[in-house]
């Protein structure tokens, strides 16, 4: 744990610098080398043709450095995100508390106790207190302002961060066990907003976590229940290369249901997904959700958004506000209760009515 804040932190701190040392670099090195050529045109050191050349190199000239900046700063930031990627390779599996329980569908809910967690150098906590559980078959939606915890909520549930302070439990009805990061790992399955595929093609995307799926899509088996509710054989069917297709070529939208499939091809009973709807058009939209939904019968399944239009569909909702849960129920309760939800709702409803779209 000290070492993956130390990961955090060192990349926090690239991302600090790097941009304020590209502003540096284009900024005021390129205004600080045109006042000087002017002064020396000015005294006659130079003619003004020389001052004119002299901002014209320095302008040819900051350009790369600025762009050797933004490099090194990207650079940095994948090693830093490299190392924590080695670490969490090396780590010695720990056995899980209850193999039996982590097997199969015994696993039926999972919930966090007074949950907080503080990142390294951060001022304030970017969740305090927070307490969720989630049961199989329920759809849950965690919603908020940017900045309110979502991401932060998620990634605890996935194990991919240790709390600062209180717990995750699991269970089975009958039994109710603490969940260690690595227990959360090994049974979660992550869709994040960034679209973290390999560059390679869709069937070798799909292959690392489900190998010989894409030979089962078109049978009866799990996996070709997935394509065809996510409607994956259409998408393919009209790409040129169809399953060959590098995942570069795709659209957003069309890599962004293949991230989300992916997710549930893993099998994993806790299905996390982080804006799994952010590069989707509206009919695209409705059909993952419809695919989600359906699925969600026999998952765990938690989702992050920002659209609470549309979330008809889940059994509770979730608000974020401030790193605090400020509020908790359904979708029809929460649209007529003031507070967070229904200032997000009613804002949304304004702003699809003014494109032209549709509401819940």
């Amino acid at each position: 744990m000290g070492q993956h804040r130390a990961s955090v932190s060192k990349r926090g701190k690239v991302q600090g610098w790097a941009p304020a040392a590209a502003s540096v670099t284009g900024g005021g090195l390129y205004p600080a080398v045109k006042l000087g050529a002017g002064l020396m045109a000015f005294r006659g050191a130079i003619s003004p043709g020389g001052a004119i050349g002299i901002a014209q190199l320095a302008s040819q000239t900051v350009q790369p450095l600025t762009g050797i900046v933004s490099l090194w700063s990207q650079l940095q930031q994948g090693v830093v995100a490299g190392r924590r990627v080695t670490e969490l390779l090396c780590q010695e599996g720990d056995p899980y508390a209850s193999p039996a329980l982590y097997a199969g569908d015994l696993l039926q809910w999972i919930a966090l106790d007074r949950v907080s967690f503080t990142y390294p150098g951060a001022p304030t906590p970017a969740l305090t207190a927070a307490s969720l559980r989630v049961k199989r078959g329920e759809g849950v939606a965690v919603v908020g302002e940017s900045g309110s915890g979502k991401s932060t909520l998620l990634k605890i549930l996935c194990g991919l961060f240790r709390a600062t302070r209180g717990e995750a439990r699991v269970g089975d009805g009958d039994r109710a066990l603490m969940a260690r990061p690595g227990d959360l790992r090994r049974t979660s399955a992550l869709c994040p907003p960034d679209l973290q595929l390999f560059p390679l093609t869709i069937a070798e995307n799909l292959g690392r976590v489900c190998p010989g799926c894409i030979d089962s899509a078109s049978h009866d088996g799990l996996a070709g229940e997935i394509f065809r509710l996510f409607e994956i054989p259409e998408l393919v069917s009209e790409l040129p290369e169809r399953w060959a297709t590098p995942v570069g070529n795709l659209s957003g939208g069309q890599r962004q249901r293949i991230a989300v499939v992916r997710a549930f091809l893993k099998v994993a009973p806790i299905v996390v997904l982080d804006e799994p709807t952010s590069h989707l058009d509206t009919e695209a939209e409705q059909a993952v959700i419809r695919a989600v939904r359906e699925l969600a019968q026999t998952r765990l399944v938690i989702v992050a958004t920002h659209r609470v239009i549309r979330l008809g569909w889940v059994d509770k909702i979730v608000v974020l506000d401030h790193g605090r849960m400020a509020q908790i129920g359904t979708f029809g309760d929460l649209r007529q209760e003031p507070g967070p939800f229904a200032v997000l709702y009613a804002r949304q409803i304004r702003e699809s009515a003014q494109d032209g779209g549709g509401g819940a």
